[in-house]
């Protein structure tokens, strides 16, 4: 008799249990349900729009990413090019221009000379003419010595006229004209206060340019044209006159030439964009907790951001968090 009740104890304990297990299973079971259907329920975060991907977060979750938006502010920037640019040697200038100054120096004295002698010819030749009051022969003489004056003087204008000719097939016509008006720019060049800088550029380029250094940039005068090129970058060239100091000669340097053709778009600060894929991105606010990521050329660098045309000035993008939607997006999604 006891073994039979020992017996249906303990088949009442198991079927006891069975039933308390049985619960707890079914509890889970109902409470994993519930909770697949509230993930059911949540709408979609990231989804594909129109080709653009779109991150949408509730208020609260905004909140407490810290998510905020600004404004683009409008920009302009103008269309520009680099060139290649050598700063000139003009140690041959310095020579030439001492063979100059000998010319100038012989050039005065022969025109001088030469004003004495045609006086002192034109005195005798009225004497001759007033009824022979002197020989033919002292006439003659004046006369000679007035040829010969001449001829100095001519031979002292054509030494300064190859000077310059020098000058000009070097170095072109705004130097040969400084050269030939004493400017003192030219006097700058020959002290180093300045340099020569030729440009290669296909096209006339603006009066102004920027003279690209290791010490930074230089503005650039243009002069004129040069009547050379540089046997390295086939190319009409331009003469430009710089301060020296971080620009040597022999130097190669790079000209950044800007048009006159000036783009219009808006400015992204630098924390607005995420990196993905090589490529730089921002989210721009389409509706309160709807962001879309777009592209954007991040090439043109202006102050604490970059210019863009492919957005408009007072667009609203994100400038703070953007970096969190990018983790949204690439946060696994959870398989049924």
């Amino acid at each position: 008799m006891k073994y039979w009740r020992a017996v249906l104890l303990a088949l009442g304990s198991a079927i006891a249990g069975a039933l308390i297990a049985l619960a707890i299973v079914r509890g889970g079971a109902k409470e994993a349900d519930e909770q697949n259907a509230a993930e059911s329920a949540r709408p979609e975060r990231v989804a594909v729009v129109n080709g653009e991907t779109v991150v949408s977060i509730d208020a609260a979750t905004a909140e407490k990413s810290h998510i905020g938006v600004a404004p683009l502010a409008a920009a302009q920037h103008a269309n520009g090019s680099h060139a290649f640019a050598t700063a000139i040697d003009v140690r041959d200038l310095v020579k030439v221009r001492n063979q100059y100054a000998v010319a100038t120096a012989q050039g005065e004295q022969a025109r001088s000379r030469l004003a004495a002698a045609e006086a002192e010819y034109a005195r005798l030749k009225a004497l001759h003419d007033d009824n022979r009051n002197i020989s033919d022969r002292v006439l003659q003489e004046a006369g000679a010595n007035r040829s010969a004056e001449r001829a100095n003087a001519d031979a002292a204008a054509a030494t300064m006229t190859a000077a310059e000719g020098t000058v000009r097939q070097r170095w072109g016509d705004a130097v040969a004209g400084a050269f030939a008006s004493n400017a003192r720019w030219v006097d700058d060049l020959i002290a180093n206060r300045s340099v020569l800088v030729q440009v290669v550029s296909p096209v006339k380029p603006p009066q102004r340019i920027a003279i690209e250094t290791p010490q930074g940039s230089i503005a650039a005068e243009l002069l004129s044209a040069s009547p050379r090129t540089d046997p390295r970058v086939q190319g009409r060239s331009w003469l430009y006159l710089a301060p020296s100091g971080a620009i040597v000669p022999g130097m190669n340097l790079s000209a950044r030439i800007t048009t006159a053709n000036v783009e219009k778009g808006a400015l992204v600060p630098r924390d607005a964009i995420v990196w993905s894929s090589g490529r730089a991105w921002v989210y721009v606010e389409k509706a309160p907790g709807q962001y879309a990521r777009r592209p954007i050329d991040a090439t043109v660098l202006m102050g604490d951001g970059y210019f863009v045309t492919t957005l408009q000035p007072g667009q609203l993008v994100v400038t703070i968090g953007a970096q969190e939607l990018l983790s949204e997006e690439n946060r696994p999604k959870v398989e049924d």
